[in-house]
């Protein structure tokens, strides 16, 4: 067993909400201790842990926003019910009311969407799809990530996902697909863009889920950068879908 010391913290009873979700206590306090320990998600270490994490009768307990948004989900906090709404994407599989594609010789780009219309309490359930049809397997190199997502709404405000300058390879055979969605942060970045605010910090806390877009007409694109290796041509892909939010 490893020996490691222990330091004492006193954590008020608001701030409880947020990071634990079924204690019982009798006061406006309990007292935890500090756990230094690391954090793997899916094998990856995390860095930058901001916030501690605390050991409390033999369990660990985590920062709630840190790890639901490090695993691609959305946290709102209501404090008038002293609610907390986290929000993933679906990651069943769906069937599409309206699919946009574009093709060279030897890829299709889908972009596909669960509705035309969605209701403005509801997810926008959207999806990319790089499909290889070629006859021989082939190999491409990209930057992160192969399908970089963006919206467009009737006023022209724009936002569309950064990219990572790394050099990532992969490996397709006859059919092969890649898929992926567009994140939660993306329609975040978007609102806070519209929003017009200085700061990120002030607009999350002036806007109750605020990666969720307001009623109106979006344009949703997504584009695929990748290099052929086998005979270092760039290519560029690039489909998208029109959706109303009501």
């Amino acid at each position: 067993m490893v020996s490691r010391r222990k330091k004492k913290i006193v954590i008020p009873g608001l701030v409880l909400s947020f990071l634990f979700s079924s204690i019982a206590y009798s006061s406006d306090s309990i007292q935890a201790l500090l756990f230094p320990v690391s954090l793997s998600i899916n094998g990856e270490r995390v860095e930058n842990l901001y916030k501690p994490i605390l050991n409390y009768n033999g369990d660990a307990y985590l920062p709630l926003r840190f790890i639901v948004e490090k695993t691609n989900g959305k946290v709102d906090y209501d404090s008038s019910t002293k609610n907390i709404d986290i929000e993933y994407q679906n990651t069943d599989p769906l069937k599409s009311e309206v699919t946009s594609l574009i093709k060279d010789e030897n890829f299709h780009l889908l972009l596909n969407s669960e509705k035309k219309i969605y209701d403005s309490k509801e997810p926008i359930n959207m999806w990319g799809t790089l499909r290889y049809i070629g006859e021989d397997e082939i190999t491409i190199t990209h930057g992160d990530p192969l399908l970089i997502y963006s919206i467009k709404d009737s006023n022209g405000n724009y936002e569309e996902m950064g990219i990572r300058t790394v050099l990532l390879e992969e490996t397709f055979s006859p059919n092969n697909e890649y898929t992926s969605k567009p994140p939660l942060y993306l329609s975040e970045s978007f609102n806070f863009q519209k929003s017009k605010m200085s700061s990120p910090e002030q607009f999350l806390q002036q806007t109750r889920k605020a990666w969720k877009l307001n009623p109106g007409e979006y344009t949703i694109g997504v584009r695929a950068l990748f290099t052929q290796t086998s005979t270092n041509q760039n290519k560029e892909l690039y489909t998208e879908i029109v959706i109303q939010v009501k």
